[in-house]
């Protein structure tokens, strides 16, 4: 086992990777962390139960790197559990989060940590994304039309609760701040992450945005089935609804997110009916707010315009 001796300045980061079923992705993920420009990182990897040969893999690898540790758990409990265990497990000043089939660019961490040594009243920063799949990366065109840096950084309570501006795959913590905004809540299953940070920006904490792709999150080819759809929306409403119980926040803001999020979904799952009927309800919520209806509309157009062409192409 090659031992890393710590000569750099930079903070000990910590790396949560939950793993299950991940043999055909977990090599490449923990590759993007093993080839890190710095090298003060200690990587835990939670294996989830897996019933292939997740958990051989990542053994053979932390053979040859003293800094990956596993933790193998005996019954499968969900990505929040894994994730929370692996928190109990870290050792570093700060944290970050990557699963086993999302990447990171090579300067992820160097960047992020030179930004906290600069800044270092930020206890919390993320960065930019890009969406991937077998297909390669997915351009994400109209984003950079209504990507607005000031929902990004600086006091993002409560805006962040109307929009999830932040990647979880992109952030990097202090294990203090943390520790103090809670664990993963383990009863939202695909809204975690956004409750999570929703009670991190709680804490009055300045949010740090480094304006860089340097994180890549794995999509699937053809998005969310119709049973993982159903479950999304079903954890949406209970975030929700948690929000309104726990926080003084606006009904019908958080509602109209809710219905425009999964109208602009419909549409690109082509359900244009209930696309549309998920618009005129957002709508109907907040009548005037227009740059968020001529969204929605320039993408319903856009989207339209490449059906059109490809059927086109098709003649």
């Amino acid at each position: 086992m090659e031992e890393h001796k710590y000569v750099s300045k930079q903070p000990l980061v910590s790396v949560i990777m939950p793993a299950f079923n991940s043999e055909k992705s977990i090599s490449e993920s923990i590759l993007s962390v093993i080839n890190q420009t710095i090298d003060n990182w200690e990587l835990i990897v939670v294996d989830d139960a897996s019933k292939d040969n997740t958990l051989a893999i990542v053994q053979n690898l932390l053979k040859s790197d003293d800094r990956i540790r596993v933790l193998s758990l005996a019954k499968n409990s969900g990505v929040s559990n894994a994730r929370n265990l692996g928190i109990k497990q870290t050792t570093g000043e700060y944290v970050a989060f990557l699963d086993s089939d999302d990447l990171w660019h090579k300067d992820k961490l160097k960047k992020q940590t030179d930004f906290h040594t600069t800044n270092s009243s930020i206890k919390i920063s993320h960065t930019d994304f890009h969406f991937f799949n077998e297909l390669g990366i997915q351009k994400r065109n109209l984003k950079y039309l209504i990507d607005f840096r000031s929902d990004k950084e600086g006091l993002l309570y409560p805006k962040l609760c109307y929009k999830n501006t932040v990647g979880i795959l992109t952030v990097l913590i202090r294990r203090d701040l943390l520790q103090r905004a809670g664990e993963f809540d383990t009863s939202l299953q695909g809204t975690e992450d956004h409750d999570l940070l929703i009670r991190i920006a709680k804490e009055m904490e300045a949010f740090g945005y480094l304006p860089e792709i340097l994180a890549y999150y794995k999509v699937g080819n053809s998005g969310l089935s119709g049973s993982h759809l159903g479950r999304y929306k079903t954890a949406n409403k209970k975030l929700i609804r948690k929000l309104l119980i726990n926080d003084r926040l606006e009904s019908k803001l958080l509602w109209r997110a809710y219905y425009r999020y999964f109208g602009i979904l419909y549409l690109k799952r082509n359900s244009f009916k209930i696309s549309f009927r998920y618009f005129i309800k957002s709508v109907w919520l907040i009548p005037f707010d227009y740059i968020s209806t001529t969204t929605y509309m320039y993408m319903i157009y856009a989207y339209l315009k490449k059906i059109i062409y490809f059927v086109s192409a098709q003649r």
